[in-house]
């Protein structure tokens, strides 16, 4: 299945499992865009566990494919993050992943994810830190 075909099945099976619990979306409660991530999340976790695929290898493709070939250096140090991140347990890549990819704000990925502000900020630094050790690690072995 081709990157774009798998967004399109996707982003469909998002909409209509919105539609079908539209009445349990409280505004009150989260906003229509945190809502959607929320279902969004859960339905291309489920996808991809099915599937046995890491969140960033669709990324990783795309890379791949853009202009960053031309910039050896950066196209490798993107390329070796991308590989670090895979290494990562699932939960550190779905909130990097969230933060950084989705350029949500701590407060939405902490309701998307279902955790506290702090809870979150903390998880997401941590993740950073795992992710920053794995690269280091790269580097010195490397030298």
């Amino acid at each position: 299945m081709q990157n774009a075909e798998l967004a399109e099945d996707m982003t469909q099976e998002v909409f209509v499992k919105a539609w079908k619990s539209r009445d349990s979306f409280d505004e009150k409660k989260s906003s229509l865009k945190n809502w959607l991530f929320v279902i969004a999340t859960n339905t291309l976790r489920d996808h991809f566990r099915k599937k046995k695929v890491e969140i960033f290898e669709i990324e990783e493709d795309i890379a791949d494919e853009s202009d960053l070939a031309a910039e050896t250096e950066k196209s490798d140090l993107i390329s070796c993050v991308f590989e670090k991140i895979k290494l990562l347990p699932e939960r550190d890549q779905e909130l990097l992943a969230l933060r950084y990819k989705s350029d949500l704000q701590i407060e939405e990925v902490a309701e998307i994810i279902g955790m506290e502000y702090s809870a979150a900020k903390v998880a997401i630094h941590r993740a950073i830190k795992k992710l920053q050790s794995l690269c280091n690690d790269d580097i010195l072995n490397e030298t």
